[in-house]
């Protein structure tokens, strides 16, 4: 008997910096280009990857669960503020010049310019906020959680403040508590993400309705959201509802066709539907995405095999014995470097087995 692989385990883990240490200033960090203060946002902007959206799967969907390996950095931190704080010049400049550094993945330096830009606005809540996303983005969760409060205090209303929030506690498995913090932000500033956020938190809960009535919301508000659309996609999956999920997972690709967890997930919808012959050509395109796509490789494998391709079949099933282990490898070598941060040789490994698996 064949099985559709639906049910994933963590194919890429998220690269983890051991300690953030403040170890320059802004004297030696400083920029002697002219600086266009009207780049300022009100948060930093980082590069968003494909492993920032989980895979197709009835595994939590905000975890990467398919094999798109994020990059370092990979936070993606381009919500937030909305541009409703006016600030001095100076600290504009400051605010833009930590932007760049943080998008070159140079953290120290980005909270470095941020500290520079609090001793010029002492009562800002950007700084606050975007020092959270900083923390957050090198897993210093207790960190995030107080510059993220600390915003609040300074301006209760501050938008994606409590999204933030919500996100940490989602993370820690205290779903009650996230979907509290969401809750408060859909008062505030209710986004397409943040209705993509309760519908996560509102499927773990058991609360069927309320998970499917948070993602209609956000295609409401953005029928064009692609991550909108997956997610619902992967609800609907779950609760058996295959051939609407399968339209809304087509819609996610046709907005954002070069995601390999989007080739997939309509790859696996349609071998469970039993379309063998039209599930190959997207299963086979997140396959050969990343060697770390076991889920696509295994799948791919088994419908190859049940459409007497057999060669082929095999092929794939062994790439797909080959991922498991090095996942199981990365996995380790992750632990062994996260428990000793100051060790350069586990970080050298780690990196290698990933340029492995790229």
């Amino acid at each position: 008997m064949y099985m559709v692989k639906t049910a994933y385990m963590l194919i890429a883990p998220v690269l983890v910096v051991g300690t953030l240490a403040i170890a320059c200033s802004t004297d030696e960090a400083s920029d002697q280009d002219d600086v266009d203060s009207s780049q300022v946002t009100s948060s930093y902007e980082g590069s968003s990857t494909d492993g920032s959206t989980s895979a197709a799967g009835s595994t939590s969907p905000q975890e990467p669960a398919t094999g798109e390996k994020p990059a370092v950095p990979s936070p993606d931190l381009n919500k937030g503020g909305g541009g409703r704080e006016t600030l001095d010049e100076r600290a504009q400049q400051y605010l833009v010049r930590g932007q760049r550094a943080f998008q070159q993945g140079n953290y120290e330096r980005a909270v470095a310019y941020l500290d520079s830009a609090e001793q010029v606005e002492p009562r800002t809540s950007v700084v606050p906020f975007n020092r959270g996303r900083i923390l957050m983005a090198v897993n210093q969760d207790r960190g995030a959680q107080r510059a993220f409060e600390k915003a609040l205090h300074r301006d209760r209303n501050y938008p994606d403040a409590r999204e933030q929030l919500g996100d940490l506690e989602r993370q820690r498995g205290n779903n009650e508590a996230a979907i509290d913090y969401y809750r408060g932000e859909e008062q505030v500033d209710p986004t397409p993400s943040l209705y993509v956020d309760m519908g996560t938190v509102y499927d773990r809960l058991g609360k069927a309705d309320s998970a499917r009535a948070a993602y209609e919301r956000a295609i409401a508000l953005d029928s064009s959201n692609a991550e909108a659309h997956m997610m619902y996609g992967q609800f609907l999956e779950k609760t058996g509802n295959l051939k609407e999920a399968l339209e809304h997972s087509r819609k996610a690709l046709s907005l954002e066709p070069d995601r390999p967890n989007y080739q997939f997930a309509v790859g696996s919808q349609l071998y469970q539907l039993g379309q063998l012959k039209e599930a190959v050509p997207h299963l086979k395109k997140a396959a050969d995405a990343r060697l770390l796509h076991y889920p696509a490789q295994h799948n791919l494998g088994q419908v190859l095999m049940r459409l007497g391709r057999e060669e082929e079949a095999e092929r794939y099933m062994a790439r797909a014995d080959s991922s498991r282990a090095l996942m199981d490898t990365i996995t380790s070598a992750q632990s062994v470097a996260t428990r000793n941060p100051k060790s350069v040789d586990a970080w050298i490994r780690l990196g290698k087995l990933f340029r492995r698996a790229d």
